[in-house]
C-alpha cells in the first residue's frame, strides 16, 4: 500500500518516528521497549513507522552537551529482530551514510535489493564531520547496486529561512532518486509555508 501511494504521489501519508533503544541495553530490556513501542503505534492507522539512525552531532556546535552522546541500535537490526513480525505496516529506515565505510555500505545495499525496502539517506551533520561516504556517493551506489530500494530524503524548513535554498535541495534530491520527503515532526509553520511556496513556484 505505501509503495503504491508513493509511486502515485498520493497525499496524506502518515508516518510515525521512533528512535531505536540504546545499544547498551540488554536483550531483555530491548524486547520490553519494543513491546511498548508496538503497542503505542499499532492502532494509529499508520502507513509506515520511521526508525532514525542517530549520529553524534557534536561537530555542529561548540556548546557542551547537557548529557553524553549514547549510541542506539542500528535501525535495521532493531526492525528485523524486534519489530517486523509484530507490525502490519512497513518500516522506513534512516541511514546516516557517513557512519559507514564504502564496503559496509555496499554490502548493506546488496542485502536489501530485490525486496520492498524503504530508506532515507542522511548526510553528515556538519561540514566538519569526517566521513568515508558522502550523500552524493551514497545515491550513486544505491543506483548501481539496489535501484529498486524506495528512497526518501529529508527537508528542513528552518534551514530554508536562513539559506533560501531548501526547495533547490529538494529538487536535487529528486534528481538523485528520492521519491518522498520527511520533515521534522515539530516545525516552524511560517518556515514550512515559505518552503512550500518556493517549492511550488520553482516546480
Amino acid at each position: 500500500m505505501l509503495k503504491e501511494k508513493i509511486k502515485s504521489k498520493k497525499t496524506g501519508i502518515l508516518f510515525y518516528g521512533l528512535t531505536p533503544p540504546k545499544s547498551g541495553n540488554t536483550d531483555e530490556k530491548i524486547k520490553e521497549i519494543s513491546k511498548k513501542q508496538i503497542q503505542r503505534v499499532k492502532n494509529l492507522g499508520l502507513d509506515a513507522l520511521i526508525l532514525y539512525d542517530i549520529q553524534d552531532e557534536s561537530s555542529r556546535t561548540d556548546a557542551k552537551r547537557p548529557f553524553p552522546f549514547m549510541q542506539t541500535l542500528d535501525p535495521c537490526v532493531y526492525a528485523k529482530n524486534y519489530l517486523d513480525d509484530s507490525l502490519e505496516f512497513p518500516v522506513v529506515v534512516y541511514k546516516a551514510v557517513g557512519k559507514y565505510d564504502k564496503d559496509e555500505f555496499k554490502q548493506w545495499l546488496e542485502n536489501r535489493k530485490n525486496r520492498e525496502f524503504y530508506t532515507v539517506f542522511v548526510g553528515a551533520s556538519s561540514k566538519k564531520t569526517q566521513v568515508t561516504i558522502n550523500l552524493k556517493e551514497a545515491y550513486q551506489l544505491k543506483r548501481e547496486i539496489a535501484d529498486d530500494i524506495i528512497l526518501g530524503g529529508i527537508i528542513i524548513p528552518e534551514r530554508h529561512m536562513k539559506k533560501r535554498d531548501e526547495h533547490l535541495r529538494a529538487f536535487a534530491k529528486i534528481n538523485e532518486g528520492c521519491e518522498f520527503f520527511v520533515s521534522q515532526c515539530v516545525y516552524d509553520l511560517m518556515a514550512s509555508k515559505k518552503f512550500l511556496d518556493d517549492y511550488s513556484s520553482y516546480a
